[in-house]
């Protein structure tokens, strides 16, 4: 399967509670979210979407099956939130919106605590 990527130019999101710009070159794609959330794991890039109408940039970690839903462990980073930040958050995926891969990278996996953060049905794709 072959991804048809494009760059796109986004404003930079507002976040009082961080000094930390964010990235406005991003990368899309035209391929389902299925294939971007998959990229955006084993490239190691931030991703950035809209959750119960709250922009969020997130490093995804796991993606998968459980209880009978597709989710994603991210550990969200920037962005709106009702509790603090940075964390690990839980999102439903078929309820994320405006799913766009970023250019920006993060180191890999967080070792031990985002892996026994989850017990997954079926694992379609983790983090190295």
């Amino acid at each position: 399967m072959s991804l048809r990527l494009e760059r796109r130019q986004y404003e930079p999101m507002e976040n009082p509670r961080s000094n930390h710009p964010s990235r406005i070159t991003v990368m899309t794609t035209a391929a389902t979210l299925d294939a971007r959330l998959r990229f955006a794991i084993q490239q190691r890039r931030l991703i950035q979407f809209t959750y119960q109408r709250a922009q969020r940039i997130a490093e995804p970690h796991d993606y998968g099956v459980s209880r009978d839903r597709i989710r994603l462990l991210a550990f969200q980073v920037r962005g709106q939130s009702k509790s603090s930040l940075p964390d690990w958050r839980m999102f439903d995926v078929a309820r994320m919106e405006r799913l766009v891969v970023l250019d920006e990278t993060f180191r890999g996996s967080r070792g031990r605590s985002g892996q026994l953060h989850k017990q997954w049905d079926r694992l379609f794709c983790r983090v190295e």
